[in-house]
């Protein structure tokens, strides 16, 4: 990765070493032949992509601001302002790689995604276990998969029970617990102990393959992204050849020409974006809000719709102990939670973990248990002294039962708790006019609980697959245009990619979601949206304010240059003025909103 950060600037490198070289050398006794020759090299180095750039542009029959530089450049050499022409390749290479270089930040492979998956598997055979590519195995295979394993392939349970963190695919906390013959999917994590599964598909036909096809199919249909100098392009390429034009009529001079097209380089419009997108990404990046592209900003700020998922966006994603109900009046609520945190704390269940985490919050000693015994979907059970004590999964997957030799001593409940700041943040989001939405995959009736505390107008959609959430996207893009996905999960992946500005939370860089979006938020509250949102809106504001004011000056600059007044070293001074205002302006972005936009 150092060496491809390194790579991209070597052009511009070169371009400015060619032009302090051939400088220095006019107070040498060398022959200027040397400085030119350098110069020259560099000059056309630093041309390339300029010269590609505009051969696009004429064979696709738009107008573009490669036309004026290539121009200008041009009448440099013909006039023999070699000087001029390669200060103007320093300024175009110089903003193209800016450019550049933030779009291959954002070209990043599915990584995350694929590599999620293993390589082998371990097939399961007559006389002894066999680890094969995934690649090979055939449908019908029987193939092992150990606690905390990722199951690689679609297949068929071929044990009595299995408790399984399909959270992958669903996005959901809580674990499902499958019986024999049901099927599991790629993609999901087996929570308990060694499983074997009989394959139903191959490794290019399963559930998680199909998921990492839709986010490679978003990604590769996403439109590439205009830059707002785009904008401005049209009408002042032809202003500034109308200008040139008149410019030689009037004095049939080429230096009075080039005096114009140097000053009519469009420097503002090609510097000020990157530098005030970049600035922005610099500000949001301090705040661990990190955009994976320089189009990302502007896309965020102009957005019309916002898409969340529920679980681990707007809700914390992990179950909570929210009531205990006791059932024997000789017993109190931190002695039951005693006793389930003591035979919980054995337990590889998911609410084993949340009711240790209650315990210690109120300070609650877990009591010691003997002959503890476990049968993974069912229970746990132990002993103290010649008293059973058990812990059961009632038909409610949010509720579990604490028992004494047989009779019920209290019920657990579990539920998803909605973030604190949630509420608040949509509304903010709603004022500002934004149609929102909340896309999940749990049931309808789950998700209907968490409606008191959103805002009255968000619409809700649930029992949605990722091709469902994907799908959502599409018809939401083509009713509002802009819209931007916010996730948090591998189920979320495709509808990031297909939107047009897919955000992730995420305490890891490199999780799927991240792969998928363009924005990702480290470990920030659910406010950290509406932040990222606010710095969105405040970069572009300053990159198009950066951009308008400096083609009036550009605009300026040319009409003098039309009446002679400023020859062609001058004219490129004037624009390096212009340039530095601009660049000042830009930069702004990178400190902070000391004033909102």
């Amino acid at each position: 990765m150092g060496t491809q950060r390194f790579s991209v600037f070597i052009i511009p490198g070169y371009v400015l070493a060619t032009l302090v070289i051939s400088f220095a050398l006019r107070a040498t006794n060398l022959p200027q032949i040397v400085g030119t020759a350098l110069l020259l090299s560099g000059i056309i180095l630093g041309s390339l992509q300029l010269v590609r750039d505009t051969v696009t542009s004429l064979l696709n029959k738009s107008f573009a601001l490669d036309y004026i530089a290539l121009l200008a450049i041009i009448t440099g050499l013909v006039t023999g302002n070699f000087f001029v022409a390669g200060v103007i390749v320093l300024m175009m290479a110089g903003g193209n790689t800016l450019e550049d270089y933030a779009q291959e930040q954002a070209k990043r492979s599915l990584t995350a995604l694929s590599e999620r998956i293993p390589h082998s598997v371990v097939m399961v055979g007559k006389d002894a276990d066999e680890t094969i590519p995934i690649q090979s195995v055939p449908i019908g295979t029987t193939i092992k998969v150990r606690k905390g394993e990722v199951i690689p392939l679609d297949g068929t349970l071929m044990h009595q029970n299995a408790l399984i963190d399909e959270s992958s695919l669903t996005g959901e906390a809580y674990p499902v617990e499958k019986d024999l013959g049901e099927l599991l999917r790629s993609g999901t994590i087996n929570m308990g102990n060694v499983i074997t599964i009989k394959t139903t598909v191959r490794d290019e036909n399963s559930t998680y393959r199909k998921i990492i096809e839709l986010v490679e199919k978003a990604q590769s249909e996403k439109t590439p992204f205009l830059q707002l100098a785009d904008k401005l392009s049209g009408w002042f390429t032809v202003a500034s050849l109308l200008i040139a034009g008149v410019a030689y009529f009037i004095s049939h001079d080429i230096e009075r020409v080039l005096a114009v097209l140097v000053i009519a380089t469009p420097c503002p419009l090609i510097l000020a974006t990157p530098i005030a997108l970049i600035g922005g990404m610099n500000v949001a990046a301090r705040d661990r809000i990190i955009f994976k592209r320089l189009s990302a900003l502007e896309i965020l700020s102009q957005v019309r719709a916002m898409i969340f998922d529920k679980t681990g966006t707007v809700t914390f994603g992990v179950p909570e102990l929210t009531k205990i109900t006791i059932e024997n009046s000789e017993y109190t609520e931190k002695k039951v939670l005693s006793l389930a945190a003591g035979l919980e704390k054995n337990s590889l269940h998911p609410f084993a973990k949340t009711i240790i985490k209650a315990a210690d919050s109120r300070e609650v000693k877990p009591q010691h248990f003997d002959a503890i015994s476990e049968i993974i979907g069912k229970g746990i059970s132990g002993k103290i002294t010649d008293d059973t004590y058990t812990i059961e999964k009632l038909d409610n997957s949010e509720r579990i039962v604490l028992k004494k030799n047989k009779k019920s001593l209290a019920f657990f409940e579990f539920s998803d708790v909605i973030k604190p700041e949630s509420k608040d943040v949509l509304k903010q989001l709603t004022d500002e006019g934004l149609a929102l939405a909340l896309f999940t995959g749990d049931t309808k009736e789950r998700t209907l609980q968490l409606l008191p505390n959103l805002p009255e107008n968000i619409t809700v959609q649930a029992d949605l697959s990722p091709t469902d959430k994907q799908a959502g996207i599409v018809q939401y893009k083509k009713k509002y245009q802009q819209v931007a996905m916010v996730g948090d999960g591998i189920n979320d992946a495709p509808a990031l990619a297909q939107a047009d500005v897919g955000i992730a939370f995420s305490h890891d860089e490199h999780t799927a979601a991240s792969e998928a979006a363009d924005v990702i938020l480290l470990g920030g509250t659910f406010a950290t949206v509406l932040h990222a949102r606010k710095i969105a809106r405040r970069t572009l504001f300053i990159a198009k304010q950066s951009m308008y004011v400096g083609v009036a000056l550009s605009l300026i600059g040319m009409s003098i240059a039309v009446t002679g007044k400023l020859p062609p070293i001058a004219g490129a001074v004037t624009q390096e003025v212009i340039d530095v205002a601009v660049i000042l302006n830009a930069l702004r972005a990178a400190f902070g909103e000391k004033n909102n936009a």
